[in-house]
């Protein structure tokens, strides 16, 4: 059992991995000093920006005592998030991309549930918004994590959920002790990493889902995806599926196929969704070289119905 006491008890250490979002960053750290839970100390890694975060940041270290900022060369958010962790004196840790913001009883109602069940992870739910071009947030639906289910049945449905909810690991509050043991973020992992680290630690402990928004996740409507993005990102997602279905009880080759069908079906409708053609046509061909598309009912059911959508839109 992780032995999570430290000699601040329910001190919270909250990282705050940061690259070039001197735009964002004062209203993510507002939302965290704006907490009813008020035990916390603010660790700011920054991630090498080139912007003026550190500038944008200068007011908040003059003005309180509990937030350190710290630079770093640029390498990555997930060893920027470690970083961080490495440095939390608190009893829990918890962490915010900085162009996001909590609600204020995010931080209070995940110390009362790990008083509560010590030795787990709590989670919650996660509405996405944009911002348009008054200023004015534009709110999405709620996205909520997948159910709750017993030893590796949960982790199949990790394994199994949309790309939309890989973002809700992000909501994560857990004994320090733990995470600094079990849960760093891997970085051999560029992109993917908050859903390999999530199915890394449901094979070891305890997760708690609360029926709460915990996180507002900011969607950038400038931003693109580039091909190159996609099929990283697609890469690392099948790497993952690959990791964690390697020597895990009861999941069969079967079960891996499928996982990685998932990944595929998800990145193909992006592509129809943006009328690359072209792209879905590519990835269509191989998902049904290296999954079930063609071997099990529910994956030639998947496969068909991938073909005359892009018939379809073309």
């Amino acid at each position: 059992m992780v032995n999570s006491m430290t000699s601040t008890p329910h001190l919270v250490s909250v990282v705050i991995p940061t690259y070039n979002n001197a735009k964002y960053i004062a209203e993510c750290i507002d939302s965290v000093l704006n907490q009813t839970y008020k035990n916390i100390e603010i660790i700011i890694v920054d991630d090498g920006s080139t912007d003026n975060t550190e500038e944008v940041v200068a007011p908040f270290l003059n003005a309180y005592k509990n937030i350190i900022y710290k630079k770093i060369e640029n390498s990555k958010s997930p060893t920027a998030r470690n970083v961080g962790i490495a440095m939390a004196n608190g009893e829990y840790i918890s962490a915010i991309d900085s162009d996001d913001i909590w609600p204020d009883y995010k931080l209070e109602l995940q110390v009362a549930a790990l008083i509560n069940s010590p030795n787990s992870v709590v989670l919650g739910s996660i509405q996405s918004f944009t911002v348009d071009e008054n200023g004015v947030k534009q709110w999405n639906n709620v996205l909520t994590p997948p159910p709750v289910d017993v030893g590796c049945r949960y982790v199949k449905n990790l394994m199994a959920m949309s790309l939309e909810q890989m973002v809700i690991f992000n909501t994560f509050m857990a004994p320090a002790a733990l995470i600094k043991e079990h849960g760093l973020w891997d970085p051999a992992f560029v992109t993917a990493h908050d859903w390999e680290n999530w199915i890394r630690l449901a094979k070891q402990f305890q997760f708690i889902h609360i029926d709460k928004v915990f996180q507002y996740y900011r969607k950038h409507t400038t931003s693109t995806t580039r091909k190159r993005t996609k099929q990283e990102a697609l890469h690392y997602q099948l790497a993952v599926i690959n990791k964690h279905t390697k020597n895990y009880p009861d999941c069969k080759l079967s079960s891996k196929l499928n996982f990685k069908r998932i990944r595929y079906d998800n990145w193909i409708r992006i592509h129809l969704y943006e009328r690359d053609f072209g792209g879905a046509f590519k990835l269509i061909l191989k998902a049904a070289a290296d999954t079930n598309m063609l071997t099990s009912c529910r994956g030639l059911k998947c496969f068909l119905g991938l073909v005359l959508d892009l018939i379809k839109r073309r």
